[in-house]
């Protein structure tokens, strides 16, 4: 996925667990209780089936984003 400056991703989710990796820029992820934190390039985060969780973006970025049911 890439994301352009000044985009952001909604809060979701997904049925399925989530693995993201950011590859380049910086963005900010959040989650539903209100926690969130700046990813950086190399940084992953672990998310089980239906977590709600939102991008709201900094930079260009590109995320690597893998699903496992």
């Amino acid at each position: 996925m890439a994301l352009s400056k000044d985009q952001s991703v909604p809060q979701h989710h997904v049925d399925a667990t989530v693995v993201v990796i950011l590859v380049n820029g910086k963005v900010e992820f959040s989650q539903a209780d209100g926690s969130f934190e700046v990813l950086t390039p190399g940084k992953i985060v672990y998310m089980q089936p239906d977590e709600k969780h939102a991008l709201e973006e900094f930079d260009l970025i590109i995320v690597k984003i893998q699903l496992a049911k």
